[in-house]
This record gives C-alpha cells, sequence and structure tokens, in this order.
C-alpha cells in the first residue's frame, strides 16, 4: 500500500477585484411565439458566445429551483433564472477570468448555505462566493491552480460542511488539493505526485471525477494519468490522507494500442457483501472500448471484469442522472454521423446484472459541436452545450422540453 500526506501550502490570494452582473446585448434566443420553453418536443437555442465550455445546474438565487449556469472561456459566466420552472431566456452575465473549467459547491465559510462556483485556467483558481441571490458575486479571493489547468472539482473531502476542490493541469505532474480549515477560514493547498510506476512515465492528467466508492462516508477521487495510459483510485482516509490505487493501465509494449487514451471513468456501485467497487472506464479506440472494472477494497486489488467494443460513434460526454439497483443511466452525447455536425444526445443504460449497455436516442441538435448534456430536472429540459469552431455553428445552448418519465419511456 502506498500512501501520502498532504503537505499544506500557504494559500495564494487576488485582493481588490471588483464584480459586475449585467444583461449581455449579445445572448440571443429563437423561441416559440411565445418565447417560453414550454412546449414539449421544442427545441430552443440560446446563443451565448465566447467558447462555452461547461453548463451546470444549480440553485444560485436560494428560491430552492434548479437554474442553470453557462461558463464561457472567454466573454464570462452566464446566469439563466429558473422562475417558477420557466426559464428566463434574459441572462445575467458575470465577469470571469478567462477559464477552462467550472464547479459549484459551498465555498465560503459564513452561516449562510448559498452556492458558489469556481473556475480554473492555467495557473489559476479563482472563486465566486454568492451573496444570495445571484446580484452579487465576491471574486477577491483565487488560489495557484496546476499548470494549465484543465479540470477541478468539488467534495467535501474533510468532512466540515464546506466544499473543497481538486484539481489537475495538462502540463503538470501533481494534483493539486485544497482542503478547507475552519480554524483560519482559508483553503490550504496540497500538491500530490502521482507517477506511474507500470509505465514510468511522468504525470499528466485533464480528467478527475470524485465519489465515495466504499460508503465510508469519505469523499474518494478517480484519476486518469493521460500519459501514463492508467486509471487510478485515491482512497480518502481522513481528508487529508490518501491511499492511491492503481485501477487499470494499458502495456507500453503495444504502442499503437497504448497511445488510445482513457477519457472518461465513473464509479457505478459499491458490493457491501464482498466490499467490492465497480467503475467504468471509456478508452478512445477506432471502435470506443467500455470497460467495467471492480477494486477489492479487503484484498486491494484490481480486475478488469469486461471490456466491450462500443457499437457506436464515439461519446462525446456522459453525464448521469440515475442509479438504480440493477443499471445506471447517463446522458450520454456523440454525432449521429461523425462527418456531420448533428449532434446525438441519447439514454446510455448500463446493466449491472451482465454489463451490457443499450442506446435510446432522445434528441438530435443540428449545426452543434457538442461539449455536453445535462438535465434539467426543475425546467424538465435537456440542454445541449454546442461550442463554435466551425462553419453553420453557433456558441449556445439548445434546451429541449421533455417529459418527467423520459427515461422510461
Amino acid at each position: 500500500m502506498k500512501a501520502f500526506r498532504l503537505l499544506f501550502t500557504d494559500m495564494f490570494f487576488i485582493s481588490i477585484i471588483f464584480i459586475f452582473a449585467s444583461f449581455p446585448q449579445n445572448a440571443k434566443a429563437e423561441t416559440n411565439k411565445s418565447g417560453q420553453i414550454d412546449e414539449l418536443g421544442i427545441s430552443t437555442f440560446i446563443e451565448t458566445p465566447g467558447m462555452p465550455r461547461d453548463l451546470v445546474n444549480l440553485d444560485i438565487n436560494n428560491d430552492g429551483l434548479q437554474d442553470l449556469i453557462v461558463f464561457s472561456k472567454y466573454k464570462g459566466t452566464y446566469i439563466f433564472i429558473n422562475d417558477n420552472g420557466i426559464l428566463n431566456l434574459q441572462p445575467i452575465r458575470i465577469a470571469t477570468e478567462k477559464a477552462t473549467d467550472i464547479d459549484v459547491g459551498h465555498l465560503n465559510y459564513t452561516s449562510q448555505k448559498f452556492n458558489d462556483f469556481l473556475t480554473v485556467y492555467e495557473y489559476k483558481i479563482h472563486l465566486y462566493l454568492n451573496n444570495g441571490d445571484a446580484t452579487a458575486f465576491d471574486k477577491t479571493i483565487s488560489y495557484d491552480s496546476p499548470k494549465w489547468g484543465t479540470y477541478v472539482r468539488t467534495a467535501d473531502f474533510n468532512n466540515d460542511g464546506i466544499s473543497d476542490f481538486v484539481a489537475v493541469g495538462t502540463y503538470d505532474d501533481s494534483i493539486y488539493f485544497y482542503i478547507s480549515s475552519k480554524k483560519t477560514s482559508k483553503y490550504e493547498v496540497s500538491k500530490v505526485s502521482l507517477s506511474d510506476d507500470i509505465a514510468g512515465i511522468k504525470f499528466s492528467s485533464n480528467f478527475i471525477n470524485v465519489a465515495d466508492v466504499d460508503n465510508d462516508k469519505k469523499v474518494d477521487v478517480i484519476v486518469i494519468n493521460n500519459n501514463g495510459n492508467s486509471l487510478w483510485l485515491l482512497k480518502n482516509i481522513d481528508g487529508s490522507k490518501f491511499d492511491y490505487k492503481l485501477l487499470r493501465s494499458i502495456s507500453v509494449d503495444n504502442v499503437d494500442d497504448f497511445n488510445k487514451k482513457f477519457y472518461y471513468a465513473d464509479f457505478l456501485y459499491f458490493d457491501e457483501v464482498n466490499g467490492t467497487s465497480y467503475f467504468m472506464a471509456v478508452r478512445d479506440t477506432e471502435v470506443p472500448e467500455l470497460s467495467f472494472i471492480s477494486f477489492d477494497n479487503k484484498q486491494n486489488k484490481a480486475d478488469t471484469v469486461k471490456t466491450v467494443k462500443m457499437q457506436i460513434n464515439r461519446p462525446v460526454s456522459f453525464e448521469k442522472v440515475r442509479t438504480e439497483k440493477d443499471k445506471v443511466e447517463y446522458l450520454m452525447t456523440n454525432y449521429s454521423n461523425p462527418k456531420t455536425t448533428e449532434a446525438m444526445v441519447s439514454l446510455f443504460t448500463l446493466n449491472l446484472n451482465d454489463y451490457s449497455y443499450q442506446v435510446k436516442p432522445i434528441h438530435k441538435v443540428k449545426n452543434c459541436l457538442v461539449k455536453n448534456a445535462k438535465y434539467n430536472k426543475d425546467i424538465k429540459s435537456i440542454i445541449t452545450l454546442c461550442n463554435e469552431q466551425g462553419p453553420n455553428v453557433k456558441d449556445g445552448i439548445d434546451v429541449y422540453k421533455v417529459k418527467d418519465d423520459f427515461m422510461d419511456q
């Protein structure tokens, strides 16, 4: 067993930065006659210029309903307020720093449990602390990020009620942890180097995921080593100490196979009877490869249970929408034809009994270089994020109204 102790360093911060919120002049919606998204099967496209990178469902104004945050690299962050189940098509735009990824959580030390968000880019992580109704955000706090930071995820690693966060970067050989301390009201920053002992290749990552994989009430971390083409599990011991375990690695002996990288992984379920955690991972082979991996928490041993060649066009993104006893369901995006910009949103169902999968197409989005898609339960819509990097495509979101039971039809 390998273990490391998080070594805490000083926090970095930037002060005296003012924030503003305004209605953007260039946010434009192509809507139905009512100007509202209120008809089943109606697709409404809303332009959000600036190379949108991610979208998040979040109750940002503290009214108990999921709003929608669309984060762009160059034009700031767009906040669409949920007005009693109807999405306000005139967003509030927050001037955010240039960034590549966003996540959300309770990031401040006050007694107010407002939802905040943070962004990562190149060398900085910026916090945006909510005043409670999304009319103003304090953005005076920032931290050093991994070099060319690409991915950030929030989780309460030390169970103190405040969201911590973890980040990785394309050109950094360390995983960065930011752990809250109520004693100092600061985040303590730690760098963890994770080398691939099997491949002997320097660590670099552009993907992380978080989940409690063994029901011990402590959130763990799943990380892909892009250079080493390997998948790792970081088991949370006490919020400041983690054991790291190799889940799967592709051999360097076959160069062609080694260069076909993992790009997505997720925790599926925990079998309490035998103490085993199960995962899925997707690899970018000619025909996309889906693998199922088990980890015996008693023996500290990982095995590849099954590997399947997916008979579909390469998935672009997965977003978990439901977990049941015998299945896990995701919204999956890909293209109906790899040579077109016609994106497809489907319900991707994994059968946990035999590790088979089913794909049910839900919605086509034309002229869309798709980033991902998410389901907002309070406006009963699937939102697909499109990126403008080609002819006849636009930056924006496609909002598609669905029935409550669309996953069961």
